[in-house]
């Protein structure tokens, strides 16, 4: 599973997936795929595993949907992804954020996701 490969199920699943940020005014619920940190595995001056960690953020309009995060959720589990998740009021915005931490092992850079 690559970072591209997560994009595209989350936006053939019908997510309005943004790679990074959401444009501006961009209505809500919307999903940012967020591209955090690559912690590879090294030892011995090689690179054994590559490793991308990466967010899912849920934006919702000042209430929290479950049934919209138990789909999202559903659909990180048909693709086999363990995750964790958090959540945040954020009440500048009016919006809901539904975090979900990612880890890829042989992920591939995130200049190679389409937006």
């Amino acid at each position: 599973m690559t970072l591209q490969d997560l994009y595209n199920a989350l936006t053939d699943a019908g997510f309005d997936v943004h790679y990074g940020v959401a444009p501006v005014g961009t209505p809500c619920p919307y999903v940012v795929l967020a591209d955090v940190a690559h912690p590879n595995i090294l030892a011995d001056d090689k690179t054994y595993a590559k490793t991308t960690e990466c967010t899912l953020t849920l934006v919702e309009a000042e209430a929290h949907d479950f049934d919209l995060a138990q789909n999202l959720e559903d659909k990180l589990d048909d693709l086999n992804i363990p995750y964790t998740v958090d959540e945040a009021w954020a009440p500048a915005e009016g919006v809901v954020e539904t975090y979900y931490s990612i880890a890829f092992y042989g992920g591939i850079p995130s200049e190679n996701v389409e937006s």
